[in-house]
């Protein structure tokens, strides 16, 4: 009896440790296969919260390098905000200029009227121009139409015929004065907004934009004078732009509009700015500036190159302005010098060196390198005379040059007009 009762107690025991192992083993598989799952959901969505964190990095950086008031922010084009910005500043003018024409009756005057645009530089009222657009101070009559409508005269402080540029005044206080940017910052490529009054006052404030298309670019007109140092663009500039506003996309005035390539669209061309920056800092300073006189008349070598039969004799140097006459007594120059640089800048034409000579004032000194009977010489000179105060200055026009006959009976122009 006893022996029999051992055998079915580890029976018993048997089928207790089976059934606990049977179970142990699901709970083991299922805690199992749930892990696994969990793996498996959380390695799918780590990719796609990866992306959304990049996403989110991205526009946080893209969020901080956008400029405030940027285009894309504001929802406005470039020449839009330009527009906002720069329109108020820019104006149209319009002249009255007395002419005399030769007629078979004899000489018969009359008035001519001239419209043209001008950027105000000053809250006081000071407005930068071209010189042709005052008929290069030949004129009876200015007046001055502002964006607003309203209008008024203005007087003539300064104007460089050679440089085609101009300073008039209207009074005021508190004019809506442009910002005046860097030309020299400007590149080819670079995109920029004109505004000026094409074809009269009907298109006031009219708009145009494009890129430059070229610097430095030198351009001859029919009365024979040559302007260099220009910028090339393609916004349209016709007649009536001219004195009017190129713009940088900041809205700031990088440019003064003053011509086109004849009948071509899409070539136009802007003085820089910087040229005229010294006399529009001292017009701010002192209401006024005048240029200083050298006392010389003078054409530069390349032209004269040009001049059939023409004997120069040894000038030893291919650049620079050759010296046709001194108007001053106590001048250090000498008819026959070639001027070829003005404390260390060069000089290669009559435009490049009233550029330089606007840098100077009454009593100020400079070195001329000079070459007299072709050897180089360094003069020392003293600016004493305001050329506003010199007869000779203001007859010395190259709209006025003399006409002579040689001894073949043909008509000739004397190119000796420029005068500094």
């Amino acid at each position: 009896m006893t022996n029999k009762r051992k055998s079915g107690s580890g029976f018993a025991h048997f089928a207790s440790g089976l059934l606990g192992a049977i179970v142990g083993g699901a709970l083991v598989y299922f805690l199992l296969a749930g892990g696994l799952a969990n793996s498996e959901d959380s390695s799918n969505e780590t990719p796609n919260l990866q992306a959304n964190r990049q996403e989110e990095t991205l526009d946080n950086k893209n969020s901080e390098n956008k400029e405030p008031g940027s285009y894309e922010d504001r929802g406005q084009s470039m020449e839009s905000i330009v527009v906002e910005k720069s329109i108020d500043s820019v104006v149209g003018i319009n002249t009255i200029s007395e002419v005399v024409n030769e007629t078979f009756f004899g000489p018969q005057s009359g008035y001519v009227e001239g419209i043209g645009s001008g950027s105000i530089v000053s809250e006081d009222g000071f407005i930068v121009t071209n010189s042709h657009v005052v008929s290069d101070g030949n004129v009876s009559e200015i007046n001055v139409l502002f964006n607003d409508g309203t209008s008024q005269k203005a007087e003539l402080i300064w104007n460089d015929q050679s440089l085609d540029l101009a300073i008039i005044k209207v009074d005021g206080e508190n004019l809506p004065a442009i910002d005046i940017g860097d030309s020299d910052k400007i590149d080819v490529g670079d995109r920029v907004v004109a505004i000026g009054n094409p074809l009269g006052f009907e298109l006031q404030s009219t708009v145009t934009s494009g890129i430059i298309s070229g610097l430095n670019r030198s351009v001859s007109f029919n009365t024979g004078a040559t302007m260099d140092g220009l910028m090339q663009t393609d916004a349209a500039i016709n007649s009536g732009n001219s004195g009017g506003a190129l713009l940088n996309t900041e809205g700031e005035l990088i440019g003064i509009n003053t011509a086109k390539a004849g009948n071509s669209d899409g070539i136009g061309f802007a003085i820089p700015i910087n040229i005229v920056k010294p006399v529009i800092e001292r017009v701010r300073e002192t209401g006024s500036f005048s240029s200083v006189y050298l006392g010389i008349t003078g054409q530069s070598i390349d032209y004269l190159k040009q001049i059939p039969n023409i004997n120069l004799g040894n000038l030893g140097t291919d650049k620079g302005v050759y010296v046709v006459s001194v108007f001053d007594r106590n001048s250090d120059f000498k008819e026959g010098d070639v001027i070829t640089e003005v404390d260390g800048k060069e000089v290669t034409d009559m435009t490049s060196l009233r550029k330089v000579l606007l840098n100077y004032s009454v009593g100020d000194s400079a070195k001329v390198k000079v070459f007299r009977d072709g050897k180089e010489e360094e003069l020392d000179i003293s600016f004493n005379i305001d050329s506003s105060n010199v007869d000779e200055f203001s007859n010395a026009r190259p709209g006025m040059m003399d006409r002579q006959e040689d001894n073949g009976g043909h008509m000739w122009m004397n190119p000796f007009f420029n005068l500094p």
